[in-house]
C-alpha cells in the first residue's frame, strides 16, 4: 500500500492511499480426465484450473492446449476435443495464464496403438478339373499275304496221253488242299504238278 499525505498551510492535511497486490503465483492447473492407450483415434480432455491468489477484478484466465508441441489454441470452458489422431505416443499440455503473466501448465500423455488390419477374407480353393485318361490309338493288325490265284493248266502237250486211272483230271481238289495237273507224254512219262486250289 502506499499512502501520500498533503499538508496545508493552515496545518490541515489529507492521506491519499494506493493498495495492489504483487502477483507471484501460477494458476493451478488439473486434468480431471483423459484417454488411455487404446487404438481409439479421438480423444477428449477434460481440465480444471484455479488461481485462487489472484485479487478480485482481475483479469480472467486464459487457457490454451498444445498437441504434440503444435501451436496452442485456445480452450476454455474445461474440455478439449481432438480427433483424426495417428498411432504413435501423443501429448496435450494445457497451461493457464493469469493477468500478472504467471502461467501454470498439466500434461496428459497417451498411446494411440495400430489397430490390427481387417481380416481376410477366407477365399475357396478352385476344384481341379479332372483329366481325361488318353485313349490309346488303334493298332492295325498284319495285313493278310495275299494268295495267288492257281496258275491255270495249259494245253497238253502235242502227243500227251489223259492220266491214267486212279488219278484226278487236271486242276481237280484233292481233299480240298491241292489240285494236280497231269500230263502224259507221248514217250509215256507222266509229269505232276500239285497246285494251290482256288478259294
Amino acid at each position: 500500500m502506499l499512502v501520500v499525505l498533503a499538508t496545508g498551510a493552515g496545518g490541515e492535511s489529507e492521506p491519499a492511499e494506493h493498495r495492489w497486490v504483487v502477483d507471484t503465483t501460477a494458476p493451478v492447473v488439473h486434468i480431471v480426465a483423459g484417454p488411455s492407450d487404446s487404438t481409439a483415434t479421438t480423444a477428449l480432455i477434460e481440465f480444471q484450473v484455479k488461481d485462487p491468489d489472484a485479487p478480485d477484478g482481475s483479469p480472467p484466465l486464459a487457457v490454451t492446449c498444445a498437441l504434440d508441441g503444435a501451436t496452442p489454441v485456445a480452450c476454455d470452458g474445461g474440455v478439449f476435443s481432438l480427433t483424426g489422431l495417428t498411432a504413435g505416443a501423443h501429448e496435450v499440455v494445457v497451461t493457464a495464464t493469469d493477468g500478472a503473466g504467471n502461467a501454470g501448465s498439466a500434461t496428459h500423455r497417451w498411446v494411440v496403438e495400430a489397430g490390427e488390419g481387417p481380416t481376410p477374407t477366407p477365399t475357396s480353393s478352385p476344384t481341379p478339373t479332372p483329366t481325361p485318361d488318353p485313349s490309346p490309338a488303334p493298332t492295325s493288325g498284319p495285313s493278310p499275304a495275299p494268295t495267288a490265284d492257281p496258275t491255270p493248266a495249259g494245253p497238253p502237250a502235242p502227243g500227251a496221253q489223259p492220266p491214267p486211272d486212279g488219278l484226278p483230271a487236271s486242276g481237280a481238289p484233292v481233299g480240298g488242299l491241292l489240285a494236280l495237273s497231269a500230263l502224259v507224254l507221248a514217250s509215256g512219262l507222266l509229269i505232276l504238278r500239285a497246285v494251290r486250289p482256288v478259294t
